[in-house]
């Protein structure tokens, strides 16, 4: 979506006064010479010049060149929400007044970062770095058009699995496939069964495809995204035959705890894609986020814990790295296994 701009301009005294008042040389510097970046250029102090009336907004004015990289710096922190609709500050460097000045101008920008529709609450994975090794690289070159999928390219509405597996099959998703060796191996041993993995680590979804190259699996498709929007946005009721999360992030912090993915409002939105006896099954090596699964799950009326509490570890269960790194670390795994009752 094309983004407009521009449509409130701050004066240059003004802006000019403000950000002088942060540093105490004088606004006005006609050598050659940059000022010293001022330490305390702060995301307040931006966003003075920067908050807008309206979403839209550029600035330009007369700074020292010198406070170019910290006032990008502080943008890149600055973001917010003005009727419901989201933007971030972006600093761009204009010019110079006169050749070898050291002064000049640099710019202000608003930008609209989504559309006015409402952002969703927890993201059901972390984005993280993009870089990718040479490998991973040429497995997604040659393999993700076949294989994956971006959220944003999928077609609106519930899709077509049948289509997308070539075959009709009971279908699982993964929600957090991470590096994607235990998405591989489970792959391995269920062909019967088609298998997405939802991901966003772009690094782990080119591990993931180099492992489907190497055992020529064809039941195995990769998504690029939040889970919780294709599970909302295009899975249909009963669409699904199982769930698996496995070692989502613990927000170990208190004041963290609301990131966590296993909410209410999730598990119910799990149960109403799951067909009756599709299954959702949970592992975690954090205590306090598992007796958290444990309650959340319990107060799903739509679910039935196949077990009195924890379930038994299943064999079949690929003991990946974050397991392995628990168990040497002294932390004991849960395990919860539910299915989705009958007439639900």
């Amino acid at each position: 979506m094309s983004t407009p701009r521009a449509t409130w301009r701050a004066s240059a005294s003004s802006t000019r006064q403000a950000f002088a008042a942060t540093s105490s040389k004088p606004a006005q510097n006609t050598s050659s010479a940059s000022p010293s970046v001022p330490r305390n250029l702060s995301r307040d102090t931006l966003l003075k010049v920067a908050r807008p009336a309206h979403l839209e907004h550029r600035s330009t004015t007369f700074w020292p060149r010198a406070w170019l990289s910290r006032a990008q710096g502080r943008a890149g922190s600055c973001g917010g929400r003005v009727a419901e609709r989201a933007w971030r500050a972006a600093v761009v460097w204009v010019g110079g007044p006169a050749a070898g000045c050291g002064w000049g101008s640099f710019r202000i920008d608003l930008v609209e970062t989504t559309d006015r529709k409402k952002r969703r609450g927890v993201p059901s994975t972390t984005q993280r770095g993009v870089r990718m090794t040479a490998g991973q690289r040429r497995a997604w070159d040659e393999h993700w058009s076949e294989l994956g999928s971006k959220l944003e390219d999928l077609p609106a509405g519930p899709t077509d699995l049948v289509r997308w597996f070539g075959r009709e099959a009971p279908t699982v998703l993964e929600i957090g496939s991470g590096m994607g060796e235990g998405t591989a191996q489970l792959a391995v041993a269920a062909p019967e069964v088609n298998h997405i993995a939802a991901e966003v680590y772009t690094a782990g979804l080119g591990q993931l495809m180099m492992l489907a190259e190497k055992y020529a699996l064809e039941n195995l498709r990769l998504l690029q995204g939040d889970a919780i929007a294709f599970l909302t946005d295009h899975v249909e009721p009963g669409g699904l035959d199982g769930v698996r999360i496995y070692f989502p992030d613990p927000w170990p912090k208190k004041k963290h705890h609301k990131r966590r993915l296993v909410a209410p409002a999730f598990i119910a939105l799990v149960a109403s894609r799951l067909r009756p006896g599709g299954t959702l099954h949970l592992a975690t090596d954090w205590s306090h986020y598992a007796e958290q699964m444990l309650a959340v799950c319990e107060g799903e009326p739509t679910l039935r814990n196949q077990y009195d509490d924890w379930a038994p570890r299943p064999e079949w269960r690929p003991v990946t790295k974050f397991e392995s790194r628990a168990q040497a670390e002294g932390r004991v795994v849960r395990d919860l296994i539910y299915v989705k009752r009958s007439g639900s």
